[in-house]
């Protein structure tokens, strides 16, 4: 469902259209403590109070699930976690590992309900895992997989030690995120911008000379370049 913002936020803009996934405006008479409350899609949770319906009216007192909503992560217990699952890596906070890769689990030790040690296929080194840096397969993906692996080229699920950034699908992306970022750092310890953005951004290998195509370029064209990485 489609919503409009009446009051403005750090994260929303007063008059715009966003999608709602979930809200809750009815009401209770016996209870002191409910709030109305809505999620909208990427940004949070919100007041109901505080959006319309595309055409102005108040938002009506039912409860709202859209249909089209992402679906959560399925829970998964870290202690169920095993030799050889195939496991995808959520976080882009490491220098071999790539966001969205899936690899494969050779040595699992000190299992706990929150965290594990792990290696990986091909990657002699320990890493914890945590929930808010891996995930397992879900059901549908495991069964994609093993058809994909009978029918289709086999994925290849060890770590390879190359720069991340050669496996970047968007590498205009992600140098301008990059450099932006070192803009805005007023602690560059007298490092000129690209020094301290291949610094700050070690997890991505840059070199110099990954910069210099997008320096050459005058700043309009590099903003609709990064326009258009974002579709």
């Amino acid at each position: 469902m489609k919503v409009i913002c009446k009051k403005g936020n750090t994260k929303l803009v007063k008059g715009f259209v966003y999608d709602a996934d979930y809200f809750d405006n009815t009401i209770n008479p016996n209870s002191r403590w409910q709030r109305q409350t809505i999620r909208i899609r990427g940004f949070g949770s919100y007041l109901c109070k505080n959006f319309t319906d595309t055409s102005g009216n108040p938002l009506p007192q039912i409860v709202y699930n859209n249909p089209q909503a992402p679906q959560p992560e399925p829970r998964f217990e870290i202690s169920e976690l095993k030799k050889n699952d195939i496991i995808v890596c959520k976080s882009d906070r490491f220098k071999y590992l790539v966001k969205g890769g899936k690899y494969r689990v050779s040595e699992i030790r000190n299992i706990s309900n929150w965290s594990a040690e792990i290696k990986l296929e091909g990657y002699n080194r320990w890493i914890r895992f945590t929930t808010w840096a891996f995930r397992k397969l879900s059901l549908q993906e495991s069964r994609d997989l093993a058809l994909s692996q009978i029918f289709n080229q086999p994925e290849n699920f060890s770590v390879e030690f190359v720069r991340k950034f050669d496996k970047e699908t968007n590498k205009t992306k992600v140098l301008i995120q990059s450099l932006a970022k070192s803009i805005l750092d007023p602690y560059r310890h007298g490092c000129d911008l690209i020094d301290w953005t291949i610094e700050k951004s070690k997890y991505q290998g840059f070199k110099r000379e990954d910069f210099q195509e997008i320096l050459d370029k005058p700043l309009s064209e590099i903003l609709s370049e990064f326009e258009n990485s974002l579709n």
